[in-house]
């Protein structure tokens, strides 16, 4: 064991810092016996669910002819029960642990100052966080190891596929890799809650894991629309492969904001040049679904209610993008101060590329990726229709709404306020439910009162009741909105990058 550890040592002194503060005898000890000790428990259960003699109405006694006749106990369906139980008792147990303790031991060490001091090492970014993503749950993966033998007996004993079950252990990888990652995110940008993190991987795990399990047993059910042609959800190995790809997708795009934010917490974490690959990369993903539409003239109608959710998708997208692209108020203080004087082409450079430049031209840009993959989409449909129309104005007006927001939560960023990005992210989205409440309770007072949905982020809902001149008012309100949006903020910025002793000359002046 000792010239194991050295190795590890060698290669990844973090990862053996790791282990050799957990992997002590009475850890081990402890692990093992837990898990065995869980595993026993598991079985005891099931044991009781064994029909009596002649329980005929138990789930696990064989059909038969007779109702006096004893009960033969189908044993290939209680191994499967067991071995699916298994499944969801390691599942939870690596992915909800995990993160819980991901979350609490970064916490804990950020807590102690000690995190600043691997900061502060020679090792690379990859290898201090590899160490902590494998080294804080080898515990787990311990009790986890332990239970592999009991499982794959369960497994086999309820006549499941041993492609299926080694299937199921490459997903969690997956899983695990995904929802560990993002537990180091989260805690490095500030969270220090453990069980927040554990719940929420959980939850999402449970909705998957149910899809997995209906896909595998009732395919015509669920996840029927393909992904660039391929059926995914009409054979397990298909849909455990797409989501593995999913999770290894998601996991790249963590690990590029965890490059950026270990070294430097007061960094944002994207910069703009990976927010546009970013987000171009999940519209395509996304349009992977909506291609098959374009065969078929009948599923028009039913692309259009997936463009609309993948709508209200981008619409949580760019919320988040204008919380994590914008800069803090000091950063964009110096930006403004400083960028006085520069040319306009090194300064329009700057807007898109720079990181402390204000995030609104960049949000514009993002917008545009999406725009520039959809709305081609969108002429290919292959019938002309209403519906084109409807799509295309809900892209436009979408577009510049997200647009007025990015303006608002920036000029938020500029105030002295505590968590003014959140501040700013709530009043979107009040700006964005109250009307819709509103318009409601008039339209049903008046069916033409939902010409006022084109003001909202569901201008689609307003479209069968207006007219040209409707559209043309609503966008005219939009691009004038834009504008003076975008002048208090250059007006903010303005005031903003005056020297100290001009705004106090300035104030002296206006108080006199």
């Amino acid at each position: 064991m000792k010239s194991v550890l050295n190795a590890i040592g060698e290669r990844n002194p973090q990862l053996f810092r790791e282990f050799k503060g957990r992997l002590t005898w009475r850890n081990i000890a402890i692990a093992s016996v837990s898990s065995l000790a869980i595993q026993l428990l598991l079985l005891l259960c099931y044991l009781a669910f064994l029909p009596k003699e002649f329980a005929q109405e138990n789930p696990y006694c064989l059909p038969k002819s007779s109702l006096k006749a004893p009960c033969v106990v189908d044993w290939v369906e209680w191994w499967f029960d067991v071995s699916r139980a298994m499944h969801w008792m390691v599942a939870i147990a690596l992915i909800g642990g995990g993160v819980y303790l991901l979350i609490s031991d970064l916490a804990r060490e950020e807590r102690r100052g000690t995190l600043n001091f691997i900061r502060l090492s020679p090792q690379s970014t990859p290898s201090i966080l590899t160490g902590k993503l494998l080294g804080v749950p080898v515990l787990l993966f311990l009790g986890a190891a332990i239970a592999l033998p009991f499982h794959l007996w369960s497994a086999i004993a309820g006549n499941s596929p041993f492609t299926w079950f080694l299937s199921f252990y490459a997903l969690l990888a997956a899983y695990c890799l995904l929802f560990y990652s993002a537990a180091i995110l989260y805690a490095l940008i500030g969270g220090s809650q453990g069980w927040i993190g554990a719940s929420g991987a959980i939850a999402v795990f449970a909705m998957l894991f149910q899809l997995d399990y209906r896909v595998g047993f009732y395919t015509h059910t669920v996840v029927r629309q393909p992904w660039y042609g391929l059926p995914i959800g009409f054979h397990i190995f298909l849909f455990r492969g797409f989501i593995s790809f999913t999770a290894i997708l998601a996991t790249y795009w963590i690990w590029q904001a965890l490059h950026r934010r270990f070294r430097n917490q007061n960094i944002q974490v994207f910069s703009k040049k990976q927010s546009y690959g970013l987000v171009a990369c999940i519209q395509l993903f996304l349009l992977g679904f909506m291609l098959d539409f374009l065969s078929e003239s009948s599923l028009v109608y039913e692309g259009e209610y997936y463009l609309f959710a993948i709508f209200f998708a981008n619409f949580w997208l760019f919320i988040c993008l204008i919380v994590l692209l914008s800069p803090p108020r000091q950063t964009l203080q110096d930006w403004a101060r400083y960028s006085k004087g520069v040319r306009r082409r090194f300064l329009w450079q700057d807007l898109l590329w720079g990181e402390k430049s204000p995030a609104a031209i960049a949000i514009a840009v993002n917008i545009a990726i999406t725009a520039a993959i959809f709305i081609p989409w969108i002429s290919l449909w292959p019938v002309e229709n209403f519906s084109k129309y409807s799509a295309i104005i809900t892209i436009i007006f979408g577009s510049l709404l997200m647009l007025c927001y990015a303006m608002v939560t920036q000029m938020f960023s500029l105030m002295h306020l505590k968590h003014a990005k959140l501040w700013g992210m709530a009043t979107a989205i009040a700006a964005t439910a109250l009307p819709l409440f509103a318009i409601e309770v008039l339209v049903a007072k008046s069916k033409q009162a939902s010409v006022l949905f084109l003001l909202t982020m569901m201008p689609f809902l307003g479209i069968e009741h207006a007219s040209t001149i409707h559209v043309v008012l609503a966008f005219l309100s939009y691009v004038a909105l834009l504008a003076s949006l975008s002048a208090k903020l250059n007006q903010q910025l303005n005031r903003l990058g005056e020297s100290t002793t001009k705004a106090l000359l300035r104030d002296s002046l206006s108080r006199n």
